[in-house]
Parts: C-alpha cells; structure tokens; sequence
C-alpha cells in the first residue's frame, strides 16, 4: 500500500479534525499515513506517494503557514498525486454567488502557490462560537459548506 503525508493548518481544530478523519480511512484501507502541521519542521517529500493538504479560509484566504509550505514544496507537489481540501462555512449557502466566490478563493490559493492538485474539495467545518471570539462570531454569522471537484 501507499506511503501517504496529510498537510494542514488549522485554526480552530476543524481542519485537523478532518485531516485526522481522512488518516483514518486510509489507514483503514491498509495505507500508512503521516499528519504534519503546515508550520511544523518540513519534511522529507520523496518518501510520499501521495500528498494530501488541507486548510481553513478566514478572511478570503488561507492561513500564511500553508500558503508558505505549498509554495516551498511545489515543484514535489505538481509531479505526486495531491489533493487539497478547503474547509470553509460559505459552501454550505445555495446561493451560487457565495459557491463561485469560494471556488474563486481555491483557485486563487492554487495560482499564488503555484500547484494545481490532481484534485480538491471543499468541506463544512464546524461553528463553535464558545471558541470564537466577538469578531470571528460576527464574520461567521452567516457561512456554511461542502463539495469534490
């Protein structure tokens, strides 16, 4: 089986939470599979057959640890299979508008580190305002998400 890196960043546990879920299934499907945090020490890419990346949106982009990681393992990561997930609350609107904005934010994310994953999707996160702060709570108030590509 394959030898899989999960990457992520994640603000308040969601992102980690649904990086750890995908560790699980992998694993459960006989792959051996390593978690490392975006700002942790890098690592060894050539041991990977695949690499997973994911973060949160806050504020229209991502946070500057993963933009940084992905744009310094670029060049290992458009010749691997990748996949990246997005986790953000808008994807969960049915108002097309807010789908096509946070589509614009992935692909924003994908031209300024200069990787396009073989795949990506975008997912719901959670919304614990006993965690949030008053400013975050009022940004959030009306975000939700979910989608493949």
């Amino acid at each position: 089986m394959a030898r899989i890196l999960i990457v992520y960043e994640s603000k308040y546990g969601q992102t980690e939470k649904i990086s750890r879920f995908i560790a699980d299934k992998m694993k459960a499907r006989g792959h051996s599979v390593d978690l490392l945090e975006a700002h942790a020490k890098s690592t060894d890419l050539s041991h990977y057959r695949t690499i997973v990346v994911g973060g949160p949106v806050y504020a229209n982009g991502y946070p500057r640890a993963l933009s940084k990681w992905v744009r310094n393992h670029s060049g290992d990561l458009n010749i691997k299979p990748t996949a990246f997930f997005s986790v953000c609350l808008g994807v969960m609107q049915k108002d097309q508008t807010v789908q096509r904005s946070e589509a614009r934010i992935v692909q924003g994310f994908f031209r300024k580190t200069n990787w396009l994953p073989k795949k990506w999707a975008i997912f719901a996160g959670a919304l614990n305002y006993s965690r949030y702060g008053w400013f975050t709570k009022k940004n959030h108030a009306h975000h939700r998400e979910t989608i493949w590509r």
